[in-house]
């Protein structure tokens, strides 16, 4: 597989579905639904780790620097909240 933006492309990742609740106190949009980020894409540039997550059962997609999935997850949410998409 080519990487259009030219150099080795990275081999496509399965997809992981993060449900926030073991990892941060419940972050919810009503009291009924649990957001869950799916992660769809970890890639490098310019020299920083990059983690692309997107809100499962929506168009939504937040792109991090990160230097681990878990710090990834913790700032997609904290993108998310500053959007108004989660609550505070």
């Amino acid at each position: 597989m080519r990487n259009p933006r030219g150099g080795a492309a990275a081999a496509p990742l399965s997809p992981l579905i993060i449900s926030l609740s073991p990892y941060l106190p419940v972050t919810t949009l009503s009291d009924k639904k649990v957001v869950e980020l799916e992660l769809i894409e970890e890639y490098v540039y310019a020299g920083e780790k990059r983690y692309r997550f997107k809100v499962r059962g929506t168009n939504v997609i937040v792109n991090v620097r990160a230097d681990s999935v878990e710090e990834g997850i913790e700032r997609a949410v904290e993108v998310l909240k500053k959007v108004g998409y989660l609550a505070t």
